[in-house]
């Protein structure tokens, strides 16, 4: 957390004291959250572009000529026809916000203090630091409970309309 040019940066132009943002118990989730997005924002993005192409252009044509402006063709067209896409990529992404062990272990290993632990880090810790593999096993199933039970309302409630057969 001492060395960097963005903390040289942040320490020179900005006033934030030495140490950075990953030293400050305050700021290091937020540093975190965003390389976390930064990370995890690709997939996504490929996903829902693919969901936008295949609209077809006849639909958003058609909008146009009926006098629909951009932010109308968003909210009418564009959304509810790349629902399903929507629905999977949050899904993913939610059950990938459970696994960002690797993120938080290489940027602050739960640290400062414990103001970045996260399920992953908690089990880790427990398990291969302090040798409690049972508390850590504990961490393990309620994590994935937690995931599993996620899932299982997001699939309820938000779950992506089944495809139609044609014929």
């Amino acid at each position: 957390p001492n060395y960097g040019w963005l903390n040289r940066l942040l320490e020179d132009y900005l006033g934030v004291p030495g140490g950075g943002l990953l030293a400050n118990p305050d700021t290091a989730i937020y540093v975190i959250c965003f390389v976390a997005i930064w990370h995890g924002v690709g997939l996504p993005m490929v996903l829902i572009l693919g969901g936008l192409q295949d609209i077809p252009k006849e639909v958003v044509e058609a909008a146009r000529i009926d006098g629909a402006g951009n932010l109308r063709i968003a909210w009418s067209i564009s959304i509810p026809m790349t629902k399903d896409v929507i629905a999977t990529v949050t899904l993913l992404q939610l059950i990938g916000a459970f696994k960002v062990f690797d993120t938080v272990q290489a940027l602050t290993r739960g640290g400062p203090g414990t103001a970045t632990h996260v399920f992953g880090t908690l089990i880790y810790r427990d398990a291969f630091i302090l040798g409690d593999f049972g508390y850590a096993s504990g961490i393990a199933v309620v994590a994935s409970t937690l995931i599993i039970t996620v899932t299982f309302l997001y699939m309820t409630f938000i779950r992506p309309s089944k495809i139609e057969k044609a014929g």
